[in-house]
């Protein structure tokens, strides 16, 4: 769907892409996202040193 998304848009801004360049753009996108949700989970799950005051 976000490979579509993509097309249209450069259909629209005449900037045309062909769909596999647009599915592989948007599998790029979608990989990104998952590796920075995974970076950010793992982030908030590590143990705390407290800081002493």
């Amino acid at each position: 769907m976000l490979g579509l998304i993509l097309w249209c848009g450069g259909q629209v801004r005449h900037q045309p892409a062909s769909l596999l360049t647009c599915a592989a753009s948007a599998a790029l996108l979608v990989a990104l996202g998952e590796i920075g949700a995974w970076l950010r989970r793992r982030w908030h799950s590590r143990p705390r040193i407290p800081r002493g005051r």
